[in-house]
């Protein structure tokens, strides 16, 4: 179970020795690895090297090691694979890592990394929202930022996160805002991290991560976003052709009448996580009509209830099948 700075017990941060009262490890030895987006190419579109340049005011070592150069919308699970492989082995090297990457899959690829390293070591995310040869490029303080978070202490135990615009998003909560202006990423569900200060790294929660898994993936997801005019005819061959189904229904977790059927047969046959549109998304109501979450749990339906989004649950039940988990395996997994 992840704890949250929300949750009560949790223990916060003493702020009299917040890290602007810490020095930053002048000693420490960060990856700064490559793998294109937007921070990486210009407008004409060839690709443009993140090399010293963008890191030269750095305040610790650092090396840059490319990993791949393409647009994160071409993104698969087979790549995020290699990605949390690759960065493992790096860790066992280096102090902690920073990533840069295109903004359109970095959540998804910044998940994975969080479920399947094993290392306690951080693994920190970050591009730009702007081109390198357009004004107001954002890419050269955010990857000093990184750097700052990746090297320092407080960050061990934290898992993979994002920087972006001076604020420090977990992976588990992280989710696109913005598509054009600065502020890129947002925490949905629960708060953020923390933030930069005049380059200092300040936490305002206590470290969590949640579960590790290894880090191998089964099978193909479908996810039903749910809308008024929902066609069982259309969706139904999906269904069946998909090993798992992310279902993104209504409110605190409800299914509309005409596809109300085929979810329930679907969730006799495989894995079907029940998750909602909602942006800031809680499974949860107390109406018990055909299709609610109270009918559901009633009938004591095989339905998996998540409280992540529709795109990080269809992340973690791929790792679940890679991992041969069972029903209630899966069903534990999704208890964060």
């Amino acid at each position: 179970m992840v704890r949250t700075c929300c949750e009560p017990g949790a223990e916060l941060i003493d702020n009299n020795k917040s890290e602007m009262d810490v020095d930053l490890d002048s000693s420490a030895n960060i990856a700064v690895v490559t793998t294109g987006g937007t921070i990486a190419t210009s407008g004409s579109g060839e690709d443009v090297s993140v090399d010293s340049s963008f890191i030269e005011t750095a305040d610790h070592r650092c090396s840059v090691i490319p990993f791949m150069d393409q647009p994160s919308s071409y993104l698969t699970s087979e790549i995020a694979v290699r990605m949390a492989d690759g960065f493992s082995a790096l860790l066992e090297e280096y102090d902690g890592i920073v990533v840069t990457h295109g903004t359109d899959t970095m959540e998804e690829a910044a998940y994975h990394c969080m479920l399947t390293i094993k290392s306690e070591k951080p693994v920190v995310f970050t591009g730009s929202q702007r081109k390198p040869d357009v004004d107001g490029f954002d890419g050269m303080v955010n990857i000093k930022d990184a750097i700052n978070v990746a090297a320092s202490p407080h960050s061990v135990g934290r898992g993979s996160m994002l920087v972006f615009d001076g604020v420090i998003n977990s992976a588990l909560y992280a989710e696109k805002s913005e598509s054009i202006r600065y502020h890129a990423f947002d925490s949905v569900r629960g708060g953020l991290l923390g933030h930069l200060v005049g380059g200092k790294v300040v936490y305002t929660c206590p470290p969590f991560r949640g579960q590790i898994l290894e880090n191998r993936v089964y099978g193909r997801v479908f996810i039903l976003k749910c809308h008024m005019d929902v066609d069982p005819e259309i969706i139904a061959p999906s269904v069946e052709l998909a090993d798992a189904v992310v279902v993104e229904g209504y409110g605190g977790g409800r299914v509309p009448m005409a596809i109300l059927a085929l979810v329930e047969q679907a969730a006799q046959e495989k894995p079907v996580i029940l998750t909602t549109r909602v942006h800031n998304y809680h499974i949860y109501d107390e109406y018990g009509f055909p299709g609610s979450y109270r009918y559901f749990l009633d009938r004591n339906s095989p339905l998996i209830f998540s409280n992540l989004g529709a795109v990080k649950s269809a992340i973690l039940v791929k790792l679940c099948m890679g991992n041969s988990m069972d029903h209630a395996s899966i069903v534990e997994a999704f208890k964060v």
